[in-house]
Formats: structure tokens, C-alpha cells, sequence
């Protein structure tokens, strides 16, 4: 999309209010002073006062950080149980019990249960025992008898949303007081699986993959508002997105706080999650909530920044699985790689990788002379796998 097309369609109507100037950040909050720049809602018909600004504790280690997030007032944090192989809930349980305010906390995480690759839904390892063992775990690394909000990690389509063993756990976990809240998290089809969650009527919140660069914007911002219409909180996950140069990881910082205000710009939007793993993340992300209101120069900004992204980001629309003759999990391996380069995450990329099913891996490439696979948005999918053959096969 050119620059003067994304003006035009990312103008105040279609976002409800965009962006800021970058000689806004110019000033960071001195760590060593408290700060009343704190802006909170209300996440839904949940009554919990969340920070706009919360915490995406994913790739954090540092209990430093985390305290001092506390200290400044951001008083949401969103983990899952298998960030980390368990150590990031371990991390933030150790934080909140020294803090010793566990009511003044909102934390949220996510159970996985296993799903066929191919099909794009749950296997017979589905089961509501399997998750509410996951929980309990989790509650024991958080060193809290209950989380605030409860997601069922990663939800694809309808069959997902209304899969019965997940809709009896999330039941179980609330009448047992496990869990205040529960919802589920989505990183694709997002206004698909948001629609069908207010269809459903069991969950109360939707945290959901939404940025300036998703190709499905304009649906997902439209299905977020019929969301929040309806009381379900929404909570935003990859409000940054990720500019990949050719995949090798290379990023442009100075559209980052442009994108944050992108997102909670939206009325309809609770909150969102950024990741912080260090101090001049915190600062940055926290003052955005000094002066929201929106400039024309963010817009502008975030043009160049689509005008230069196009082809270098992965949507996970999906749209690319009918074009493969093969059925390689595309989608997957593009997600492993924004783990790997665009996270710094090898771990979390490799265990992302290793989850896909073993005939939609990069092995299946073997079988093709060239590649047919396509994308809508303008990715080069066979420059894409070739960098993920060096990485993961």
C-alpha cells in the first residue's frame, strides 16, 4: 500500500483516533521518581481496573523490572504456563509474593492444549482434566491460589472456541476459584474467533494478536467493537508488531510508540500487553500514556513504516496453506522465525518449530523443485523458508 492510500484508510474514522509525535518521548519518567501518568480502564463487564499500558511478562527474566513496573503502577501482567518452560510464572510468583499485594495485581495466564497441525484444532490430549492440571501448576509456580484472568492459549477457529473439554475447565476453574475471569488468546482469524466468542457467551475477556500492520484490520477492529459492545474485554497482544528485514531481524525503533498509541487509540481496546525485557522498554512504553492524543507525524510515521514492511511481515492469515501443494505449516514457520529474529527468542523459536507436525516441516520443501506457495500481503515465502531451513533444519 502506498503512503497516500495508508493515510487515507487509516484516518481518524477508520481508527477512532490515531497517534502522537515522536518529540513526545523525547523525556522519560525518572526511575527513581514515582509518576502519576498512570491512565487505567475497565477490561469489559470483569470490573477490573486495568493500566492501558500493561505488561507482556513473555520474555522478561529480570524481577528488577517487574518491580519496578509495580512501582510505577502498572498493575497488569500477562504470562502462560508454558512461557519459559514454566520459569516465567515462576519469575513473577516470586515478585508478587515479596510485593505482597496480591490484590492489587491483575495477573493472567494462558494453558495450551494439544492440537493437530493439520486440522487446526484439538487432539484426544484435549481434556479438562490435562488443562486444570495445567492450572494448578501454574497457580503453584504464580504462589497464588487463583489468577485474575484465565486463557485458553492460542485459539484458531470457531471449533476451538466452543471445544467442550476447554468451555468445562474454564467452568470448573471459576466455580472452584481458581480463576475470577477466563477467555481464551488468538493470533489468527482474529475476528473470526472474536465473533464466535460473543456468539458463545462463556468467555469474558479476548486477548487478541491486533496492530497497524494486520491485514485484517479493518475486520478485526470492527469485530473488537462488537466484542466490547457485547462486555468482553479486550486485551491486545503485538500492538508493535514486528518489521522484519528479509527476515534477518533487523528493526526500526522509532515507530514503536506511534504503533502502542495505534492500538489504544481504539476505544473499544481495554489494554495491551508489550514486552519488556528492559529498563528503556519500560520507559518508553510507560510514557505513552502521558499524552495519547494522536498527530499526524505518528500517522506518517506508521506509512513509512507499512510502506516499508510490505512483504517482510507474516499476518497469519493463513491464506498461504491452499497455495502450498505440500500443506507445509507456513503460518508456524513464519511464527518461529518472528520468535527467533524479531523476539531474540531461539528457545521459544525452536520450541515453536518443533511443535508442528513432522509432514508440514520444512522436510516437505524437498519434495517441490520450485515453490508455489504465496502470499497475499506480499511475503517471499521461498526466501522465508529458505532462512528458516538455516535456523531450524
Amino acid at each position: 500500500m502506498k503512503r497516500r492510500s495508508f493515510l487515507k484508510n487509516t484516518s481518524l474514522g477508520m481508527v477512532g483516533g490515531v497517534l502522537l509525535p515522536s518529540g513526545a518521548f523525547a523525556k522519560f519518567p525518572d526511575l527513581g521518581k514515582e509518576s502519576s501518568s498512570v491512565v487505567y480502564r475497565t477490561l469489559g463487564n470483569t470490573g477490573l481496573k486495568v493500566s492501558v499500558v500493561s505488561y507482556g511478562v513473555m520474555d522478561a527474566k529480570n524481577p528488577s523490572l517487574i518491580n519496578r513496573a509495580l512501582e510505577l503502577g502498572i498493575n497488569h501482567y500477562d504470562t502462560a504456563h508454558g512461557y519459559q518452560r514454566g520459569n516465567n510464572e515462576k519469575m513473577l510468583g516470586e515478585v508478587f509474593q515479596s510485593w505482597g499485594k496480591r490484590k492489587d495485581v491483575v495477573i493472567a495466564t494462558k494453558v495450551a492444549l494439544p492440537r493437530d497441525s493439520k486440522t487446526k484444532t484439538y487432539n484426544s490430549g484435549a481434556t479438562k482434566e490435562a488443562f486444570l492440571e495445567k492450572l494448578d501448576q501454574s497457580l503453584k509456580r504464580l504462589k497464588t491460589d487463583y489468577v485474575d484472568i484465565l486463557y485458553s492459549h492460542s485459539v484458531y477457529n470457531e471449533s476451538m472456541v466452543n471445544y467442550e473439554e476447554v468451555l468445562e475447565a474454564l467452568a470448573a476453574a471459576k466455580k472452584q476459584g481458581k480463576a475470577r475471569f477466563v477467555g481464551l488468546s488468538t493470533h489468527s482469524n482474529e475476528h473470526k474467533v472474536i465473533r464466535s466468542v460473543i456468539k458463545n457467551g462463556h468467555y469474558d475477556v479476548v486477548l487478541t494478536s491486533y496492530n497497524f500492520l494486520k491485514s485484517n484490520r479493518k475486520e478485526l477492529k470492527e469485530a473488537i467493537k462488537e466484542a466490547d459492545q457485547a462486555g468482553i474485554g479486550i486485551v491486545v497482544m503485538k500492538p508493535m508488531a514486528t518489521n522484519h528485514d528479509d527476515y534477518s531481524g533487523k528493526r526500526d525503533k522509532k515507530y514503536f510508540e506511534s504503533a502502542l498509541k495505534w492500538v489504544l487509540s481504539d476505544p473499544h481496546v481495554a489494554c495491551a500487553i508489550p514486552g519488556m525485557t528492559a529498563f528503556n522498554h519500560l520507559e518508553q512504553n510507560f510514557s505513552v500514556m502521558k499524552n495519547m492524543k494522536v498527530e499526524s507525524r505518528d500517522i506518517h510515521q506508521l506509512a513509512k513504516e507499512r510502506s516499508n514492511s510490505w512483504g517482510h511481515y507474516c499476518s497469519f492469515c493463513q491464506q498461504c496453506l491452499p497455495t502450498c501443494p505440500q500443506r507445509v505449516d507456513i503460518p508456524e514457520i513464519m511464527r518461529s522465525l518472528m520468535y527467533h529474529n524479531g523476539y531474540g527468542n531461539p528457545s521459544l523459536a525452536s520450541e515453536t518449530y518443533a511443535a508442528i507436525d513432522g509432514e508440514q516441516k520444512l522436510g516437505a520443501c524437498e519434495n517441490c523443485l520450485t515453490c508455489a506457495a504465496s502470499c497475499p500481503n506480499g511475503n517471499d515465502i521461498p526466501k522465508a523458508l529458505q532462512t528458516a531451513r538455516k535456523i531450524f533444519a
